[in-house]
């Protein structure tokens, strides 16, 4: 068996319901019954708002606020309802051909086993006239979508005819045939089914549209990527070829070091060839300035050499030939060192030996060369008669 029912049912401060009252519903037919206006129908409206199974007018009430215990309801000052109602659920079982759906909100179901499942709703009047109203599942708090989920699958739909409202029995006999048939659909439970496919069909909707949209991002995306990858490829080619500019620009600045280095070196070259013009130039300009001819140094050095050879032979005189040669080699001396102090003269540019600002040796250094050879001859022959050779 798959049959529920309400074993009991909780007030509190609801309509002419003050204070807290619990009325149990006994298994099998239960009958309530009182006088007019003793409260009989505000039983069946205090399920219905609990279950939320009717509107403020389906409970006679123009606003949900009517619904709270006059007495309870000061101005100025806030006050509440509550309405609990108790199943007894030992007999149910879920179906197995019936899997609940998968929902996004936190999931409320009940629990294989269970034996009572406890409903419950509180409204809460504010001072300034606005209420709030709250659901909840065994002590837990949820919404009126999970609550009327699980009421579907104890065969109680909001929207059916689990609760005979007065005047629904006339209504049901001047039903059409197409009305009639969607009553008995939805007691039989095959309403069940059309609302979850209408809700499987929401889903599936949902589905498609959350899919396009994902393709459409999906599109974006690759189109991005491949722009990417292109770029990517720009990038790294940017990269290896700035690497090897880097790497010229190393390799040009060590070449223009080096052609400085060599440049350098041939200015500091040519500079060394300057220095050593510059000195001989000086020289020669001392050689302008005491005019001296170099032309003459080849006559000059055959003169010393003649002067050296007679002097020579004036030192073998004096120690080979006989007494009284002595004189003649003393002349021979200063002959001989006269001449040489006057190469030595013309050698190191000394002027001043005569007095003279110039030395021309041109003119002079050949008469002397030939003066010492005339002096040393005349020697050699005013002892030749003396010499043995």
């Amino acid at each position: 068996m798959r049959l529920v029912h309400i074993n009991q049912v909780e007030f509190e401060n609801f309509k002419s319901f003050g204070g807290n009252v619990k009325i149990p519903l006994e298994e099998g037919f239960t009958v309530v019954t009182g006088p007019n206006g003793s409260g009989k129908s505000n039983i069946l409206d205090g399920i219905l708002f609990c279950l939320g199974l009717a509107n403020s007018r389906g409970m006679r009430a123009e606003r949900l606020p009517d619904l709270i215990n006059n007495s309870k309801v000061k101005e100025g000052k806030s006050s509440e309802t509550s309405v609990s109602v108790k199943f007894n659920i030992q007999d149910w079982s879920p179906r197995e051909d019936l899997p609940p759906l998968e929902l996004e909100e936190e999931e409320i179901a009940l629990n294989k086993g269970q034996k009572e499942w406890v409903v419950s709703r509180k409204l809460r009047l504010m001072p300034g006239g606005s209420y709030a109203s709250t659901y909840t599942s065994d002590g837990k708090q949820c919404t009126l979508q999970q609550i009327q989920r699980i009421l579907r699958d104890i065969s109680v739909d909001p929207e059916g005819s689990n609760v005979v409202m007065q005047g629904d029995v006339t209504r049901i006999v001047s039903m059409n045939n197409k009305e009639r048939r969607n009553l008995i659909d939805e007691l039989a439970g095959v309403a069940l089914f059309d609302t979850r496919i209408e809700q499987t069909n929401a889903k599936l909707n949902d589905v498609f549209e959350r899919q396009e949209r994902c393709e459409i991002l999906e599109n974006e995306l690759q189109s991005s990527k491949n722009k990417l990858e292109k770029e990517c490829e720009k990038a790294k080619r940017y990269k290896e070829l700035k690497a090897k500019l880097l790497q010229i620009i190393e390799l040009e600045k060590v070449l223009i070091f080096e052609k400085q280095v060599k440049h350098v070196e041939s200015i500091e070259k040519k500079e060394c060839e300057i220095e050593k013009n510059k000195i001989l130039f000086n020289k020669e300009k001392e050689f302008a300035k005491y005019n001296i001819d170099t032309s003459a140094a080849p006559a000059a050095n055959f003169g010393i050499f003649w002067v050296t050879a007679f002097f020579l032979v004036g030192l073998y005189i004096l120690f080979t030939g006989p007494e009284g040669t002595w004189p003649f080699f003393v002349i021979n001396i200063i002959v001989f060192a006269m001449a040489t102090v006057y190469q030595f003269c013309f050698h190191f540019n000394i002027a001043f030996l005569y007095g003279r600002d110039k030395v021309n040796s041109t003119i002079e250094q050949p008469i002397v060369s030939v003066v010492v050879l005339v002096i040393n001859l005349i020697i050699v022959y005013g002892l030749s008669d003396k010499i043995y050779l």
